[in-house]
């Protein structure tokens, strides 16, 4: 998408960061950034506009032998006791919140033993033994001779969106530019059936 963005217009500048959901909303905000691909934010101020473009599931990563590693998909209630390592909820809050809610309301007591700046590191960290983690289904293609991804039972309420977002006050033609590309992009490599 992004490729097919800069073969199209070569004469507009694209700057890539990788930064939490909650220092690109401040920095589009502030007018630092004018369109971002993000998962799911807890705030969303109504001057931006979230579409969203994508959804996957979240799947469980699991040191390779560890008890839960199987086919089968685990049950919440499984994960009680486990050493669990998230991304940093205040920079990516909503990705965990509806799974913290499945938790609770389950009555499963989360133990985060460790918050990590990125995804890729909460894998290695894995990887390493530290514990367990939760991370969109794309993620999945990391570290796969260490560790084991799996799907937890009643995956549903958990998913991982994935939104455009723009500021809708400001026109930018690049932006909407780019958002129309991102749209047929979409389009064009859902599968059948598929909804967005």
């Amino acid at each position: 998408m992004i490729r097919a963005y800069r073969d199209a217009h070569p004469d507009i500048a694209i700057e890539l960061s990788e930064i939490n959901a909650a220092e690109i909303i401040e920095m589009m905000m502030n007018g630092q950034v004018d369109v971002a691909i993000l998962r799911k934010p807890i705030e969303t101020p109504a001057e931006l506009r979230f579409e969203r473009i994508a959804q996957e599931h979240m799947l469980l990563v699991l040191p390779v032998g560890h008890r839960l590693a199987g086919p089968r998909a685990v049950s919440l209630k499984r994960l009680a006791g486990e050493p669990f390592i998230f991304v940093r909820r205040p920079g990516a809050p909503g990705m965990y919140a509806d799974f913290v809610r499945a938790c609770e309301a389950q009555g499963v007591e989360l133990r985060v033993v460790d918050e990590v700046p990125r995804m890729v590191t909460a894998i290695n960290l894995v990887a390493a033994g530290g514990g367990v983690t939760l991370v969109p289904a794309s993620m999945r293609r990391y570290q796969q001779e260490s560790v084991r991804y799996c799907r937890v039972a009643g995956d549903e309420a958990f998913r991982a969106p994935l939104h455009l977002v723009t500021k809708p006050a400001v026109r930018n033609p690049a932006v909407e530019r780019f958002r129309e590309t991102v749209f047929a992009y979409v389009e064009h490599s859902r599968e059948p059936g598929q909804v967005a």
